[in-house]
């Protein structure tokens, strides 16, 4: 169990690099290159168990993750949600005028966020502020709420969704 454990880790390691690089380079930002590879990981070793993707090398796994990442990652792309996105991983809004002002499309889009925000539940809420307004890293995030650091990213990416699909339904 421990030695299958030990795998999963380095398996995960040693791939994120490139996935990561490959959604920098397509305009991702480093969050969204962690929600997307998790996310994929996740996919691939549950395929992975259920027999539906049998690997007979590393390269095979790392290659059919590599697929996964990028094909989930081009669906975000291609999405209305990203397109139309009101929150960017690290910042808040992503419009802003030449001279640093918010123009009245962004004051809509601030009280979107503030009315909808408040629809959240607790643990959401405080999940978003610690790490978008706190800035604290989900590492202190887990500690502080009993979390593994798993967790708090799944929970947060999860938040953000709900988030998203709050104002882009009721904007």
């Amino acid at each position: 169990m421990a030695h299958d454990r030990s795998m999963l880790e380095n398996l995960y390691r040693r791939n994120f690099e490139y996935v990561r690089d490959f959604i920098l380079s397509n305009r991702g930002t480093e969050v969204q290159a962690e929600d997307t590879y998790q996310e994929s990981f996740l996919t691939v070793w549950r395929n992975v168990q259920l027999e539906r993707f049998k690997p007979e090398s590393e390269a095979d796994f790392n290659a059919y993750l590599f697929r996964v990442c990028r094909n989930k990652w081009v669906d975000v792309l291609r999405s209305k949600t990203f397109k139309d996105t009101v929150l960017t991983e690290g910042h808040l809004f992503q419009s802003v005028t030449n001279e640093g002002l918010y123009n009245d499309e962004i004051d809509k889009q601030i009280e979107l966020i503030k009315a909808h925000f408040d629809a959240l539940g607790n643990s959401c809420k405080e999940i978003l502020s610690r790490f978008y307004f706190f800035k604290e890293s989900l590492r202190d995030i887990s500690t502080a709420l009993g979390l593994t650091e798993a967790s708090a990213r799944n929970t947060k990416y999860r938040c953000i969704q709900k988030l998203r699909d709050l104002i882009n339904h009721n904007s």
